[in-house]
């Protein structure tokens, strides 16, 4: 309004009429309101065809990532995944860092809450120790009114200690078979970091050998035990080297069935190999490349198991009278092997040869043993001619 009655004062000084000024105005409205009209046209026109070639090219997107994912879907078809967990697992286990999500410390736990078991809730009896060894000793306790074996780790254990002892917790948690001994669940805090296991009450097959003789039908059926464990780990996906394979390891039940025990050198194999700055054992049970600083993998176990046979078919102790050095220098060095009583089965005679053979790749596999022992035992039952 202000703007028209400005304009009709301008005009009357000027000589124009008013009323002809304001259709002008009215006119040129009308003509820049259809000019704006033509320009937001085209500007939606435009702007249409900007959305069209966004369209388009989030529809090209879309097939690349189709075709991007079925080439991923391709690749995942041929990679085996349990290779690239193996793949991990050998980056760890270099490292030596094959841990839990939760390391073991002043404040930790390994992440498992139903396997946490509070060192207040175990009983301990007042009786000696169980069994020890270099990283800690075995106790018997009570647990929820339930015995329990309890592998207490020494206070002045190292931080690779640390590291092996959160191995066997590993490998024991994962491992669930009538021939292993059955883990019961971990005490992670400090001071006293420990594993519990079920209490088995026969105590060990070295023990055994020692003190009672038992029939050949059932020195015949732990051997098969043993090798059904034996194949057990050695099938785990990755398979389970227990490398510390040996009749102080091997625990009787009250039935003498028997269980695998201690873990606390075991290793997950990865790769090939297991890296040879983790084979270890124990010399009379040990297979040779763990004298020579050579990887391994489960024919070590195999070697080892050949000797707990022969121990099964003597009742004897193996390489009684030799200390540890001498042991290494005849196996290793020597290559001489424990000598096999002249009325032993034939079956069996071939079958601890096979299992001590120089190159681990010539012995036998621990599904092999236990086919060959259940074969021996449907047959015959005896472990020597009568």
């Amino acid at each position: 309004m202000l703007i028209i009655v400005s304009i009709g004062l301008i005009n009357r000084f000027n000589g124009n009429d008013p009323q002809t000024v304001t259709e002008n105005v009215d006119v040129d409205a009308n003509a820049a309101g259809q000019v704006q009209l033509v320009e937001q046209e085209v500007a939606g026109d435009l702007q249409e065809n900007v959305d069209i070639d966004a369209n388009a090219a989030g529809q090209v997107q879309l097939v690349e990532q189709e075709v991007a994912g079925d080439l991923q879907g391709a690749l995942a078809t041929d990679v085996d995944v349990n290779a690239a967990e193996e793949v991990q697992l050998v980056e760890q286990e270099v490292a030596g860092e094959l841990q839990e999500s939760v390391e073991v410390g002043t404040s930790s736990s390994f992440a498992v809450d139903y396997l946490e078991i509070a060192w207040t809730d175990l009983q301990f009896d007042n009786i000696p120790l169980v069994g020890e060894g270099a990283f800690g000793d075995v106790r018997k306790a009570t647990w929820h009114e339930s015995e329990v074996a309890v592998k207490v780790m020494k206070k002045e254990i190292q931080d690779s200690e640390i590291k092996k002892f959160q191995t066997e917790v590993s490998i024991m948690k994962s491992a669930r078979h009538p021939n292993i001994v059955q883990f019961m669940g971990v005490v992670s805090r400090f001071p006293h970091p420990a594993i519990v296991t079920e209490f088995v009450s026969g105590g060990s097959l070295h023990d055994k050998i020692k003190t009672r003789r038992l029939s050949q039908g059932r020195r015949l059926s732990i051997a098969l035990d043993v090798a059904r464990g034996m194949n057990y780990l050695h099938c785990f996906k990755p398979p389970i080297v227990h490398l510390d394979l040996k009749s102080p390891n091997i625990l009787l039940d009250s039935h003498l069935g028997a269980k695998i025990c201690d873990f606390g050198l075991a290793r997950f194999r990865a790769g090939t190999f297991i890296p040879s700055k983790y084979v270890a054992g124990t010399p009379k049970w040990s297979a040779p490349e763990a004298f020579k600083d050579e990887p391994a993998n489960e024919k070590a176990d195999v070697y080892s198991f050949g000797v707990i046979l022969w121990e099964l078919v003597t009742w004897k102790e193996p390489w009684s009278g030799y200390d540890p050095h001498q042991v290494i220098t005849a196996v290793s060095l020597l290559n001489e092997r424990l000598a096999i009583p002249a009325n032993t089965c034939p079956e069996l005679v071939s079958l601890m040869e096979s299992c001590w053979k120089e190159s681990p790749e010539e012995r036998p596999t621990a599904e092999l043993i236990v086919r060959t022992l259940h074969d021996h035992q449907r047959e015959s039952g005896n472990l020597t001619i009568q």
